[in-house]
C-alpha cells in the first residue's frame, strides 16, 4: 500500500461519517422539499430504496450522491462528511484545504494529531471552568 492510500483510508475514517449517511440523505431530502417518491420518480428507482438508504440498509451509488449534492448545491465530500445545508464553507476553509492538500501524509497526521490535541485541550478547559462554577456555587 503506497503513503497515498493510507491516506485516502485514514482521511476517510477521520472526516466521512457513512455512519450517518442515511440520516444526512433524510435531513437534505425534507431540505429539498421532496417526498421519498419525488426522489425516487427523479431517480428512476422505488421510494423503497430511498427509504433503505436513508436508514443504512441499503448502500447508496454515485448516481444518488451526485443527485443529492447537484439539487442540494453542496459537494459529495460534504454529503460524506455529515455536513447539512445550511454550512456554508468560509475563506479559512477553502485556504485551510488548500493549503493541506500540498502537504506530505506525515506532516497531515501530524497536523490532524495537533488538531485532536486543541480540541482535548479546549474539552479540558471547558471541564475545568464548569467544576470551578459548580465550586462556587456551592459555596
Amino acid at each position: 500500500m503506497h503513503d497515498n492510500e493510507l491516506y485516502i483510508l485514514d482521511e476517510r475514517e477521520d472526516t466521512y461519517r457513512f455512519d450517518h449517511l442515511g440520516e444526512t440523505l433524510k435531513i437534505l431530502r425534507k431540505h429539498l422539499g421532496k417526498t421519498q417518491r419525488e426522489i425516487a420518480d427523479d431517480l428512476n428507482c422505488t421510494p423503497g430504496y430511498i427509504s433503505n438508504m436513508e436508514t443504512g440498509r441499503t448502500a447508496l451509488s454515485t448516481r444518488v450522491l451526485s443527485y443529492y449534492a447537484r439539487k442540494s448545491g453542496m459537494t459529495i465530500d460534504d454529503i460524506l462528511a455529515g455536513k447539512t445545508p445550511g454550512y456554508d464553507r468560509s475563506y479559512a476553509d477553502i485556504q485551510l484545504q488548500e493549503a493541506v492538500t500540498h502537504l506530505s501524509y506525515t506532516k497531515k497526521k501530524c497536523l490532524l494529531d495537533t488538531i485532536r490535541l486543541w480540541k482535548n485541550a479546549e474539552a479540558e478547559e471547558e471541564r475545568l471552568i464548569r467544576a470551578e462554577l459548580e465550586k462556587g456555587e456551592e459555596e
